[in-house]
């Protein structure tokens, strides 16, 4: 394929020798900016081992965009369990992300045309969805020349941005121009991505990447027994609480308690200690505690239930309750996914402390459908409000128009992704 000249002038400038990139990342690593694991990734050298099989790499551009992009791998796992992947991020991900099995973090390899080259030819991926911004000109390149079939998936507050130390003219056209297809944020994007070059048939216009699988694990196992326990009880749960959460919680529950004589209070816990401080704050205050591990039932005198810490029956009390605090959030921890609660059709109110889920709460605030609470005093009113069955309704089902529109496009993604693995299923066949 012949280059055009500002491509070739921007290859020659990568094509420097591999010591001078060492150079450069030893400094950073003398600096402490960098590890030697960091280092030796950047340069693909001492690469992990590549999983047997087919290998889907995406490259997310911005932090908050991998839980989308892990949940567009699960959708695509759904029709193909073994499928391994490859994520590269230019930032380190946050010790609250969670990496599925068979995903491999790496960062982006340095922009030099030996780097660039090693590390495709290590990895060899069967396809690159590239989420976000941030294109690497030598990288995208060397990917077509490899057969590589890549999609650019738009994300939240993405432009199209290529990331260059210098930029020659009409470098930014040659490189948006590498992709098979597109999936735009909107009709703009698609402009956009027309003038670089993209065909009308290559571009889809979806919106971006965001948070909002929506939980269907959901099984009904155990939840007409609880049903029938809890009754026509009003019942609200606290989920993944933090210890610094707990006196709020208590004291909420407590007030609305005085009208609403009957409510029930599930709760679930971040770790041991935050369950300790509750349950040992609830007995000071003289609250009736039962244990889900217990097998205690749920009568009348209950006031609180505490869920047993070896199961995760999540689904279960989102279905049970129409509203659910999520923890971590009142606190500096960095919040819990809406994804399962609004999933399961449970009324959302949160703190405000939600960072690590920044875009997926953006987007429900934006709807007004989820609460924010600073205080004990603002959860009790939610709490009470959210107990009237038409306004707890109201609010999951704004939730759910608004995160199912996330969900449309991870799916409709997964499917060109799966049209694209497949055609490189047939031609290695």
């Amino acid at each position: 394929m012949a280059k055009p000249a500002s491509l070739r002038a921007y290859l020659a400038s990568t094509a420097r020798s591999e010591s001078q990139a060492v150079k450069r990342l030893r400094r950073l690593q003398a600096c402490g900016v960098l590890s030697q694991k960091d280092c030796d990734h950047r340069l693909a050298r001492t690469l992990p081992e590549r999983p047997v099989g087919e290998l889907v790499w995406f490259h997310v551009a911005r932090i908050q965009s991998v839980p989308a992009a892990l949940e567009l791998l699960e959708t695509l796992r759904e029709e193909r369990p073994g499928l391994a992947c490859l994520l590269t991020t230019v930032d380190p991900l946050p010790e609250h992300i969670t990496l599925l099995a068979n995903v491999i973090h790496m960062p982006l390899p340095d922009e030099c045309t030996v780097v660039v080259k090693r590390f495709l030819d290590h990895w060899q991926p069967d396809a690159l969805g590239w989420i976000g911004d941030g294109f690497r000109p030598s990288l995208l390149w060397h990917a077509q020349e490899a057969q590589i079939a890549s999609v650019a998936i738009a994300a939240p507050d993405c432009a199209l941005d290529i990331d260059t130390r210098f930029l020659l003219p009409a470098l930014r056209h040659i490189t948006l121009s590498r992709f098979d297809h597109v999936i735009a944020g909107n009709e703009a994007q698609a402009a956009v991505w027309r003038r670089m070059g993209a065909e009308g048939r290559e571009v889809d216009v979806l919106g971006p990447l965001e948070e909002g699988t929506l939980s269907h694990r959901f099984e009904e196992y155990g939840f007409t027994e609880l049903s029938r326990e809890i009754g026509t009880r009003p019942t609200w749960f606290a989920a993944n609480l933090c210890a610094g959460e707990v006196s709020d919680i208590l004291k909420s529950h407590a007030t609305v308690m005085r009208r609403a004589h009957r409510l029930l209070l599930i709760a679930t816990f971040n770790d041991d200690a935050a369950r300790d401080t509750f349950e040992r704050q609830a007995a000071n205050a003289g609250l009736r505690i039962a244990h889900r591990r217990d097998l205690t039932p749920i009568t009348e005198e209950i006031q609180i239930l505490i869920a047993d810490p070896g199961i995760d029956e999540n689904a279960l009390w989102y279905r049970a309750a129409p509203t659910s605090f999520l923890g971590a959030s009142l606190t500096q921890d960095g919040g819990t996914s809406p994804n399962d609660a609004v999933g399961y059709g449970s009324a959302i109110v949160h703190g405000s402390h939600v960072f690590n889920h920044a875009n997926a709460y953006a987007r429900l605030s934006a709807a007004k459908a989820a609460r924010l609470v600073r205080s004990d005093t603002d959860l009790s009113e939610a709490v009470r409000e959210l107990l009237a069955p038409d306004a707890a309704a109201v609010a999951a089902n704004a939730a759910w128009a608004v995160m199912s529109s996330g969900a449309e496009v991870s799916t409709r993604t997964a499917d060109l992704l799966h049209d694209l693995l497949d055609v490189r299923e047939a031609i290695d066949g």
